[in-house]
This record gives structure tokens, sequence and C-alpha cells, in this order.
């Protein structure tokens, strides 16, 4: 509960895509299957975090990547 008010990025996201579910339900006056779509997405971007600096640093794809080895040049 404490990553939605700390990611309130995604979690501004979340809710204009759970105002917008409302708003087409109102005006189609039902839901239909593909408004199940928009109802995932936007709970799931309330639910996530923010991206911040570390997000990719404890990642294997890239993330802990060794410094290249510097090569000598021939005499």
């Amino acid at each position: 509960m404490r990553n939605i008010f700390k990611s309130w990025k995604t979690t501004l996201i979340g809710v204009i895509a759970l105002l917008g579910l409302c708003w087409n339900i109102y005006n189609n006056g039902g839901i239909e299957v593909t408004d199940f779509l928009l109802l995932v997405v936007g709970v799931g971007f309330i639910a996530t975090k923010d991206v911040g600096s570390t997000h990719s640093k404890g990642s294997s794809i890239g993330g802990d990547l060794p410094p290249p080895e510097e090569e000598e040049e021939p005499v």
C-alpha cells in the first residue's frame, strides 16, 4: 500500500485508466469484454513501483557487467 503514494507517477496513470474505463461504461451503458484489458492495466499501474536509477543494476542482463579489460598496445 505504501507503493501507491511513493510511486505517484504510475498510480496517476492507473487512476486515469480506471477513470477512462468508468467514462466508457457510462457512455456505452455497460461493460464489454475489451474493457477488462483496461481494468487490468489500470490496476497493474496502481500496484507497480516507479522505475528508479537502481532498477536495472541488479539484473543479470547488462546490469552487472565487469568493466572492459584494456589491451596493451604492441611495442
